[in-house]
């Protein structure tokens, strides 16, 4: 992996990943028109000591506010040094995949040593190993943490701009990894079905695979025979999954209100189902379900049915007599994301594999299952 790769990476939404690993002239017209201009470029570089839009090769910049202002808890020198050039010794067992999150810090941490003339932490002063230890901190931080660490620095806000470029990288490789792994749990069911070994039923089979399938999950909910007791318990299974996408939870919901689901279970005393669906509520407005990937179609789809929904649990509470249950809080809005993944090798009806899986339908166009 080359810092090239990372930078690329996390252009859109990074730009001071860049500006801090690679010199100026070394930017190509679009790529600086990419970060905000020259102006802006310049700005952000003379904000590190550097001049007239060119960078010093060799000048150690230094990154802190105030190199005798160090967090308390910083590791001994040499504990400091060790852990700085393990940082930097990352290699990535998934040859091809778009790099990770540790992968990228390495990347990072050598660019700055670089920048500052050294081929590595072996031979940094003591100073800038401090320097180094913080900003890999920084980089690992939980948001809460992060915020603190970032005034240690003369730019903060460049400090933070970095770490959400890093969490960006994070975040590509997690979507990578996860299509990956549905790839390999389909194949592998596949496997298992020719030998006569794959369990039967939609809800079974979905339970077997050994890893998430949120388009898949959004196939069932969308295209499941509601006359069908099994195939409506696999989609409201799909629904109660934390990597469910709320784009599909909304298609769910929308439905519900509009044949008064709730109202109906109710009357039958279908405790069970209600306790779930305001489970999966609960969850929705408590951030359980944080994946936002797909889109509708249109993406308005579920836009306006705010208050039918809320009409329905009006009606529940009144029906039942029971507390009113709140609603699913920025549920029924625009999805805008990508288009699903086609999942057409899976029958609804039989909970089986109609062809092997093709890993071009587990992948964006133009990547691969590396």
């Amino acid at each position: 992996m080359t810092i090239q790769r990372v930078y690329l990476a996390a252009l859109a939404l990074a730009p001071a990943l860049a500006v801090l690993l690679f010199p100026l002239p070394a930017l190509s017209a679009p790529v600086t028109l990419t970060l905000g201009g020259a102006g802006g470029l310049v700005g952000i570089l003379a904000s590190f000591g550097q001049s007239g839009g060119a960078a010093r090769r060799g000048a150690a910049q230094r990154l802190l506010r105030d190199p005798r202002g160090l967090p308390d808890d910083l590791p001994d020198i040499e504990q400091a040094r060790r852990l700085l050039i393990q940082a930097t010794l990352v290699v990535d067992d998934s040859p091809g995949a778009p790099p990770g999150r540790d992968s990228a810090i390495a990347e990072v941490l050598t660019g700055v040593m670089q920048g500052w003339g050294h081929a590595g932490a072996e031979t940094l002063p003591r100073a800038l190993v401090q320097e180094l230890t913080v900003l890999d901190r920084l980089l690992r931080a939980s948001p809460q943490e992060a915020g603190a660490l970032a005034q240690y620095f003369a730019r903060p806000d460049l400090m933070l701009d970095l770490r959400d470029g890093v969490n960006e990288i994070a975040a590509h490789r997690a979507v990578h990894d996860r299509n990956r792994a549905a790839f390999e749990a389909s194949q592998v069911m596949w496997e298992a079905q020719n030998r006569g070994q794959a369990p039967h039923g939609l809800l079974p089979v979905l339970r077997a695979l050994n890893a998430p399938d949120p388009d898949l999950w959004h196939r069932v909910i969308l295209g499941h025979d509601r006359t069908d007791p099994d195939q409506r318990e696999a989609a409201l299974w799909c629904v109660e999954q934390p990597g469910c996408d709320r784009a599909s939870i909304a298609l769910y919901m929308a439905e519900l209100a509009a044949g008064d689901a709730l109202l109906h279970a109710a009357r039958r005393g279908d405790d069970r189902f209600l306790d779930r669906i305001l489970t999966v509520i609960q969850g929705l407005n408590d951030g359980a379900y944080g994946q936002s990937e797909l889109a509708l179609d249109p993406v308005d789809a579920v836009a306006g049915d705010t208050q039918r929904f809320n009409t329905m649990l009006a009606a529940l509470a009144e029906q039942t007599g029971a507390m009113r249950w709140p609603a699913p809080c920025g549920l029924f809005t625009e999805y805008a994301g990508r288009a699903p993944y086609a999942r057409d090798h899976w029958c609804l009806r039989s909970g089986r594999l109609i062809a092997a899986p093709d890993v071009r339908d587990y992948f964006p166009a133009g990547q691969g299952a590396a």
